[in-house]
């Protein structure tokens, strides 16, 4: 059976799976029983069919931002670590190039505080830097709210008078001295007729 390789037992026999570097048939077990290397593996006289090593055999094998990672009888491009601009492994310590917002120290990019190393534009009056992974962000301070990008002071609620705590009219007088003049005409109105009524009594 192709893909298979025979062992002989007493009074019978049994079919076992070649190894995964083989392509095709088999004679035994293992890589060195291959008669033919399947695709990524390469025949040598030590080891039999052996993993070619793809990542080592081309270093730009992979674009910008990844790295090779060889896997059997092939090879894997992984995205290098949010510090690394690029990288050659896994981690921060995988980075031959940090980027923007992390700096080489002791082999690996380590973020950069700009908060403490003062390299931010934070307004100092109105606003707080708070260090973030690879940035930092400006923070309003107590007191101050969020206007656009800019941090403003609170302001204090403005009182609305009610319109009918104060008419006017539209000739600029209040409504109350409108209501004394009224009265005042009833009174007089009310004196000239006492008058006319007893002149005519004496009469």
């Amino acid at each position: 059976t192709e893909g298979k390789y025979c062992i002989n037992n007493p009074g019978s026999y049994r079919c076992e799976e070649c190894h995964e570097s083989c392509e095709g048939n088999c004679t035994a077990e293992g890589p060195k029983g291959c008669i033919e290397c399947t695709k990524g593996y390469t025949k040598t006289e030590d080891e039999g069919c052996k993993d070619v090593d793809e990542c080592s055999e081309n270093s730009t094998i992979c674009e910008n931002g990844k790295f090779c990672d060889n896997t059997p009888g092939s090879f894997a491009c992984r995205v290098c670590h949010s510090a690394c601009e690029t990288c050659i492994g896994e981690g921060a310590s995988g980075c031959t190039k940090c980027t923007s917002g992390y700096k080489m120290a002791d082999n690996e990019c380590k973020d950069v505080d700009e908060c403490s190393a003062e390299e931010h534009d934070c307004n100092k009056d109105s606003q707080k830097c708070r260090n973030m992974p690879g940035s930092f962000t400006c923070d309003c301070k107590k007191g101050f709210k969020r206007d656009g990008d800019q941090c403003v002071k609170n302001g204090k609620k403005e009182v609305v008078k009610d319109d009918d705590d104060d008419r006017v009219d539209d000739d600029g007088d209040d409504d109350d001295d409108d209501e004394d003049e009224d009265n005042d005409k009833e009174e007089k109105t009310g004196d000239n007729s006492k008058s006319d009524s007893t002149g005519r009594e004496e009469l």
